[in-house]
């Protein structure tokens, strides 16, 4: 697989603790514990395997009125694994 090929994640399924309470600064409100992904590469295998876990989850804005809540993951590490078809 060359640089720059497009790669589809059918989807993806991260899960973690979030600290419990209101008024809460939204920098490390919570962790991602466990991450899994089903990638598709257009010719072979293509295997996402996540590293460095936990990463950490920031609140940057919240709108109550929507219920739309905006963040960031940092420290986030995935080791790429190709295997041609």
């Amino acid at each position: 697989m060359r640089t720059g090929t497009a790669v589809n994640c059918k989807s993806s399924r991260m899960a973690g603790p979030l600290k419990a309470g209101s008024g809460l600064p939204g920098t490390g409100i919570g962790t991602i514990s466990s991450a899994a992904y089903s990638c598709i590469a257009p010719v072979g295998t293509l295997r996402l395997t996540p590293l460095g876990l936990p990463w950490r989850l920031n609140i940057v804005s919240c709108d109550a009125g929507t219920g739309v809540t905006r963040g960031t993951i940092s420290h986030v590490r995935l080791n790429f694994r190709y295997s041609p078809g």
